[in-house]
């Protein structure tokens, strides 16, 4: 890619924060409280059949049979994707995901969105395009680096263009995420090292295009909590290779402030930055002011650019285009504010130029470029006002863009066609994106994302399923955020069950993870929220319909209390979960009363000071019941995971038993226990140093009194390998799993006779390629093996279903 050549309609999105996890300065947001409750109206589901029937015909056609040799994968022609055999509730108030639109840029008639849409699969990154001025958009491709996935996480958060190309970028934990494109249609991701200038420890507010390329600004800290923030400034001629300038390099002088750099404009010869001063003054708290600095040698060094500030000065921002350079200071006047705009030919000296007074005027929060104006956009009593003008003097309404209360702007662009304004709708438990238009005489038009294919898709998964008594099969998990069970009778089709009413007035974020029958009837448990998280138990009699356990050994005191797996047996029905840091379980003998279990010693369940226990599954038998999961080990002044089972007799009692690693692992965690009748078979993960994560066998002969540690064979290719599932069946084990780092996930299969000497095959068809694909529950139905998981990729997330024969 070229350099971009200025001057050139830059991109203009607000600044605002690449890390989600802080609330930067962003003086143009809206001070709104926050309103709890669900939507009053149902929204229609985010992605239309057409565009579900068009995934499904993609990965039907994927279901091939891969031959080779003895490490051929095995046929998948028995997998199917599922997002139409297991129904949503079709009285959603919400879709139960999470979505958001943080920045928008423009050139020509190209626009290009960008955030992220999360849900059960992880946070994926959101390209949005349209290159006829907005009047239409569809998703852009993502191009990874050779070798690479498009992985969970990776999202962008401000993006900018101009007429030569188009930058993105985002975080992660490591540091910073660079994605360019030629035109905005097609985008690649470029590998991890190209954004190494974007260290931990910094935040970008703001990428521009301007100069002779592109430049990023914001802060980085020493202290990590920002209290020593000190300007930062990227530079890049083509947004792949980029200098990172602070300190005397930069030569801008905080002072005794810390210092953030909120935003940059630039006329194609001058560059500014304005930042954000912050003074601890004592008693009193900290104070904050705005400063400007401007550089004529395209951001090599810079000068302090004094912006008169008259009295009542609130406030200060900055603009530039091809019409020149704007900055703003907000003036308060009693109970009135108004902003008072001022211009410069070289940033350097500053003539009053016009004002903006709208009726309702809160502040200014975009000054952006046109060809042949400047555009202001005015937040003013829920709504958002255009205004424009050929230089800064003359201010004209144009029209308003309607916001809601609960509507938080946050990045805004120009195009001959219109005005784009994208940022995040918080009306129900859920958040939603938004982006609206207005074309100029052809008004505000707010842009329907749910008709936009693969931008936003569904909520849907499967958790896991069971076969029961009466020939039926229920498979568990959540739709549109809230819980979700179906029942089949032949494996192949399924209808949802009814479960209460009045758990949708929970909070979003409900999930069913685990399900068991036993004499008593049908038990599921899961999540009751996510804010905070808290146990939901159902049960059945029938497995069609469901109703709540409320009991007060379900109800958490300070901590987080979770509820993730079940099994039944003869004395009755176990739940396993976490308390805090520590182990959870609750029994019942008849789904009616239950009592919380206990450890045999003080920390066979609770925490031991730093070294926590977790339960993730459960299984009953002739033995009683047997758990899985693991604990926290202190060692050499550092944590390490081990794996660890648990067993009681009764349901009420249980035993700690750490469970040995076999040789070069590091550690390990359980995941799946299961049960052919005294024989007990566990699997799990652990780290192998120098070659990753690889999977994890126990075998008990004996109830789960003694255990053996086997490791599993890696897969042919197989790289990150984790076990996902484990069925007992007549004829021995059966196990799936996962190979591939995030973004590009297989599923791998491993069989055995007796848990102890393991056969490891690979899955084609739809459970491999692109995406992630899992399969997480197993259960034995009709004779065949009945697998259930999910599939989830850049633009699609929708349930599998897989039934091949036993081996």
């Amino acid at each position: 890619m070229g350099g971009p050549q200025w001057p050139a309609l830059p991109a203009a999105g607000g600044a605002q924060a690449a890390d989600a996890s802080y609330q930067p300065y962003e003086p143009w947001r809206l001070d709104r409280p926050q309103r709890r409750g669900r939507r009053p109206a149902a929204r229609p589901l985010l992605v239309g059949a057409a565009a579900l029937a068009a995934v499904a015909v993609v990965a039907a056609v994927a279901v091939t049979v891969l031959r080779g040799g003895d490490s051929a994968p095995q046929a998948a022609a028995d997998a199917v994707p599922a997002g139409g055999l297991f129904a949503s509730n079709p009285r959603a108030s919400f879709d139960g995901r999470t979505q958001h639109l943080t920045d928008v840029a423009a050139v020509g008639s190209t626009v290009v969105a960008v955030g992220d849409d999360a849900g059960a699969g992880g946070s994926h990154g959101r390209f949005l395009v349209s290159v006829d001025s907005g009047r239409t958009f569809q998703v852009a491709g993502v191009r990874p680096p050779a070798g690479q996935a498009n992985a969970p996480g990776d999202v962008p958060r401000l993006v900018a263009a101009s007429t030569s190309g188009w930058v993105a970028f985002g975080r992660r934990p490591a540091g910073g995420i660079l994605w360019t494109s030629r035109d905005g249609r097609s985008w690649e991701r470029l590998p991890y090292t190209a954004a190494s200038a974007f260290q931990r420890q910094d935040r970008v507010q703001r990428i521009q295009a301007g100069g002779p390329g592109f430049i990023a600004v914001g802060s980085t800290s020493a202290k990590g909590d920002f209290t020593d923030a000190e300007p930062v400034v990227w530079l890049s001629p083509d947004g792949r290779g980029w200098e990172r300038l602070t300190g005397d390099s930069l030569g801008i002088d905080a002072g005794k402030a810390s210092l953030t750099l909120m935003n940059a404009a630039s006329d194609g010869r001058t560059l500014l930055v304005e930042g954000k001063r912050v003074v601890n003054a004592g008693r009193s708290g900290a104070r904050s002011s705005g400063a400007v600095w401007s550089s004529g040698d395209g951001g090599r060094t810079w000068k302090i650019a004094r912006v008169p500030a008259p009295k009542g000065s609130v406030g200060l921002s900055i603009g530039g285009g091809p019409k020149g350079l704007l900055a703003v200071r907000e003036i308060r006047d009693g109970d009135e504010r108004h902003a008072q705009i001022y211009s410069s030919g070289d940033g350097s000296s500053w003539s009053e130029a016009g004002t903006i007074e709208t009726s309702g005027y809160q502040r200014t929060a975009w000054l952006l470029p046109a060809a042949q104006s400047h555009v202001a956009i005015v937040l003013a009593e829920a709504k958002a006002v255009l205004l424009t003008s050929p230089d800064g003097a003359d201010w004209q309404e144009t029209g308003t863009i309607s916001l809601t209360a609960r509507q938080q702007p946050l990045g805004a662009a120009t195009t001959g066609g219109g005005t784009f304004v994208v940022g995040t709708d918080r009306t129900g438990d859920d958040s939603d994106a938004f982006l609206s238009t207005h074309g100029g005489a052809g008004g505000e038009r707010p842009i329907d994302l749910s008709r936009v294919p693969g931008a936003f898709p569904p909520d849907r998964s499967v958790s896991t399923v069971t076969a029961g008594g009466g020939g039926l099969a229920v498979a568990v998990g959540g739709t549109d955020g809230d819980a979700a069970a179906w029942t089949s009778i032949d494996g192949g089709t399924w209808l949802r069950a009814a479960l209460p009413t009045d758990l949708t007035s929970r909070a979003q974020g409900q999930q069913l993870t685990a399900v068991t029958h036993g004499a008593r009837g049908w038990l599921a448990v899961g999540i009751g929220g996510t804010r905070p998280r808290v146990p939901l138990v159902v049960s059945s009699a029938n497995g069609t319909v469901w109703q709540e356990i409320e009991d007060d050994a379900f109800k958490p005191d300070d901590e987080s209390l979770t509820t993730g797996a079940a099994a039944s047996a003869g004395p009755g029905y176990a739940i396993v979960g976490t308390d805090g840091d520590s182990a959870a379980v609750w029994f019942s003998a008849d789904l009616k009363t239950w009592e919380r279990g206990q450890g045999a010693d003080d920390h066979d369940l609770k925490a031991d000071g730093d070294a926590a226990r977790w339960m993730r599954s459960v299984v009953g038998g002739p033995f009683g019941f047997a758990a899985g999961g693991g604990v926290f080990k202190g060692e050499e002044g550092r944590l390490r995971r081990a794996p660890a089972a648990w067993s009681s007799a009764d349901g009420r009692n249980w035993v700690l038993r750490e469970l040995p690693l076999p040789r070069g692992f590091a550690d390990g965690t359980v995941e799946r226990v299961v049960a052919a009748g005294q024989r007990l078979v566990a699997v799990g993960e652990g780290f192998v140093p120098g070659k990753g994560v690889a999977p994890l066998a126990f075998v008990s002969p004996d109830g789960g009194q003694t255990w053996r540690a086997v490791a599993p064979p890696i897969p042919p290719g197989g790289v990150d390998v984790r076990p996902t599932a484990v069925l007992a069946h007549a004829r021995g084990f059966l196990a799936t799993g996962v190979t591939g780092r995030p973004g590009g996930t297989d599923v791998v299969t491993w069989t055995s006779p007796d848990g102890v000497t393991w056969t490891a095959a690979r899955v084609g068809g739809v459970l491999a390629g692109p995406g992630d694909q899992r399969i997480e529950g197993l259960t034995v139905f009709g004779g065949r093996v009945l697998g259930v998981g999910g599939f989830v990729g850049d633009h699609a997330e929708q349930p599998v279903l897989w039934r091949p024969p036993l081996p």
